[in-house]
């Protein structure tokens, strides 16, 4: 099978541009599963025993997905804890991420 390749042009801010959409719908199906939920927490937890304040914004951005469901909100909360407990730990534990 012959494919045809063409050569197209960029510019760097096309280039963010593109990725920051993909980026954006991608968290967006993420964070509306429990799954995604689960995620997000384990991320949140790894950025904030490293001091990067950003895993304020995680917390925030997973909170809106949530809409308001306890049973997401129980587990963002016990996968945070359980995973910045283990990050303090060494490492040691579960690690699927």
């Amino acid at each position: 099978m012959k494919t045809n390749k063409r050569l197209i042009r960029l510019t760097e801010s096309d280039l963010y541009r593109i990725i920051n959409e993909s980026v954006n719908i991608i968290l967006n199906e993420v964070g509306e599963t429990e799954g995604g939920q689960d995620k997000l927490a384990r991320l949140a937890a790894r950025k904030s025993v490293n001091g990067d304040k950003s895993y304020f914004d995680i917390s925030s951005y997973a909170k809106e997905k949530r809409n308001g469901d306890p049973q997401k909100a129980d587990l963002y909360a016990k996968t945070f804890h359980k995973e910045k407990d283990r990050l303090k730990n060494g490492g040691v534990g579960s690690n699927n991420i």
